[in-house]
């Protein structure tokens, strides 16, 4: 699976490669939970914030949740200057 590929870019540095390798792991299964939380935070550190929302949407989208996708939802509406849209869990 590419994200293992992923998850050694980033420990690299290589974010380019490791974008790469993380949107291949979902184009492969969408619902792979690391791969589309490891994109979206790589997509925020990388200051690509509305490649990141898309991402984010993405993974609600195929029926994803879990307190990292709620943390990383929390940080989009922060960057958005809206931190009251973040809801509480």
């Amino acid at each position: 699976m590419p994200f293992n590929a992923g998850r050694t870019f980033l420990a690299l540095g290589d974010a380019v490669h490791a974008e790469q390798a993380f949107r291949r792991t979902l184009a492969l299964s969408p619902r792979y939970h690391d791969a589309a939380v490891n994109l979206v935070d790589l997509l925020l550190q990388t200051g690509r914030v509305a490649e990141a929302q898309v991402a984010f949407d993405s993974t609600r989208q195929v029926g994803l949740s879990s307190p990292l996708l709620d943390f990383l939802e929390g940080k989009l509406a922060f960057v958005h200057g809206n931190p009251g849209a973040a809801r509480p869990r």
